[in-house]
């Protein structure tokens, strides 16, 4: 398993998963986390995980949720690691084109034909 935030490295992964953090009412998105294994996440990876902790004064709480992208929303996701939220169509092409050539190179399309 890799966690990254660099597209380029994101690209090669089989599952792609988002990363969300919630502290005291705030949300604030972590970004993609890629999954870079073999055989690694199972369908029941699909649900939501969450974890929370006590945050540093002891009265916040943290609320992390982790969710399986579906194949529809990588390249999307991808698009905002490297350009942030204002990923715009070029930000989305040069993307799909990150994807495809790290499926020529034998990564990443995991599970299916579209980028995952």
């Amino acid at each position: 398993m890799i966690v990254t935030r660099l597209a380029p490295v994101a690209a090669f992964a089989q599952h792609h998963f988002l990363v969300n953090k919630q502290v005291a009412g705030r949300a604030t998105d972590g970004g993609p986390a890629a999954n870079a294994g073999g055989k690694a996440a199972s369908r029941k990876a699909s649900t939501a995980h969450v974890a929370e902790a006590a945050g540093a004064a002891g009265d916040e709480r943290t609320r992390s949720t982790v969710r399986l992208l579906a194949a529809d929303e990588v390249e999307k996701e991808l698009a905002a690691m490297a350009m942030g939220d204002s990923a715009d169509a070029a930000a989305l092409q040069q993307t799909r084109s990150l994807v495809q050539k790290a499926r020529a190179a034998g990564g990443g399309a995991g599970r299916s034909a579209k980028a995952s």
